[in-house]
């Protein structure tokens, strides 16, 4: 299973046996029981992924998720402004 694929399997589930909703670290503990850092972490150990430095796998993750939250604003910035001139 990859990283993607199990996601959309998982995410229903990541977190669901949280004390605290939204915890980082049980989410991160899910994806770990699902094994979704397995075919990460076979990927660094073989010398195919980098996980850090320039174009490695956390920084571009980073990247990721501000693009994602910075596209997000701007749709609801749009969503407020269309509402507006309604």
């Amino acid at each position: 299973m990859t990283i993607i694929e199990g996601q959309d399997q998982q995410q229903s589930s990541l977190g669901s046996e949280s004390q605290e909703p939204g915890s980082a670290r049980d989410v991160v503990s899910g994806m770990v029981e699902a094994g979704l850092l397995d075919d990460l972490m076979g990927r660094v150990d073989d010398g195919s992924l980098r996980l850090t430095g320039e174009g490695g796998f956390l920084p571009e993750m980073v990247k990721a998720v501000l693009e994602r939250d910075l596209s997000a604003i701007g749709r609801d910035r749009a969503h407020t402004i269309l509402a507006r001139s309604a």
